[in-house]
């Protein structure tokens, strides 16, 4: 994929993702979040009792509530610091 900064074209969009605290946090929540939906379809498949997993399964949720609103502010801020930034390099 071709970028309007040519500097980026050497550098894998992956690693873009892990260097930013909010790509890590990103990743780690989508994980969690995989995971236990892998869980859930399982035992759904299985006809498995859900019910002893419930508490495990709101905890989880919190955490990935947690982990994308703060990964959320995170960049809202980090983009707001920079606009400050951009403007005076133009002028």
């Amino acid at each position: 994929m071709k970028s309007t900064i040519p500097l980026l074209n050497q550098v894998p969009s992956l690693s873009i993702l892990f260097m930013s605290p909010v790509g890590l946090m990103e990743v780690a929540a989508y994980s969690i979040a995989m995971s236990r939906s892998y869980i859930l379809i399982h035992k759904l498949i299985k006809k498995m009792p859900i019910r002893p997993d419930i508490r495990a399964i709101c905890i989880e949720v919190v955490i990935l509530v947690v982990l994308l609103l703060a990964g959320g502010f995170l960049e809202y801020f980090l983009i707001e610091s920079m606009s400050g930034f951009d403007s005076g390099m133009i002028d």
